[in-house]
């Protein structure tokens, strides 16, 4: 079973640096479904390795608020052609930011392994998808990518959760849950709001500054 779950963080792992290359938003939502569903399937196994009912139903809130709530809400609000457009605007080219990201995994897995060995092995990934995230948001200018950004990094800091759910009550994993989804909810109006006055990515806002 420990096998699989390095895998499951492994393939986590990828989705991070896909989402953060791909330039079409609604890819990176496809990623970040799939990316949810790892997660899920880490729960699932921590509950049937702990033989812990109550965990089953941190799976179903996953399953129900982060892989179908959030992306619907998503879709439901913000404008179709936002999704469908090629974004160009980053602070460097993909190929460039491809190099970031594997230093990034390279930093993670390092930083854990040198001091766990292989024994840290997911806990280093989920720290490399955290990594990996922040350097997303830090990287684009656009507003609907870096709220993927935002639900990678969350997607990373669940699956360090699930190397510990013997621990984490199941009312803070709801709270946690339902908090994520009220801001995609809150960014996504405001990112509309700012749309709507001619500011589509970060690099339109320069006036505010100062």
């Amino acid at each position: 079973m420990a096998t699989v779950v390095v895998w499951i963080y492994v393939i986590a792992l990828m989705l991070a640096v896909y989402i953060g290359v791909v330039r079409e938003v609604r890819l990176a939502i496809g990623a970040y479904v799939l990316q949810t569903f790892l997660v899920a399937c880490a729960y699932a196994l921590a509950a049937i390795s702990l033989k812990d009912q109550s965990i089953w139903w941190a799976v179903l809130g996953l399953i129900v608020l982060r892989m179908i709530l959030i992306p619907w809400l998503m879709y439901r609000i913000v404008p179709r052609d936002m999704f469908l457009a090629r974004n160009n605007h980053t602070l460097i080219s993909p190929t460039f930011a491809m190099l970031v990201y594997l230093l990034l995994t390279a930093v993670g897995v390092g930083i854990v392994s040198s001091i766990l060995g292989l024994s840290g092995l997911d806990m280093g990934l989920a720290l490399a998808i955290l990594l990996v995230a922040i350097g997303i948001i830090a990287i684009s200018h656009h507003a609907l990518k870096q709220i993927m950004g935002i639900l990678s990094a969350d997607n990373a800091v669940d699956l360090l959760a699930s190397l510990t759910l013997s621990r984490i009550a199941l009312m803070a994993d709801y709270m946690v849950f339902l908090e994520v989804t009220i801001a995609v909810v809150l960014l996504s109006l405001l990112m509309v709001r700012h749309r709507r006055h001619g500011y589509k990515d970060v690099r339109h806002m320069s006036e505010l500054k100062g």
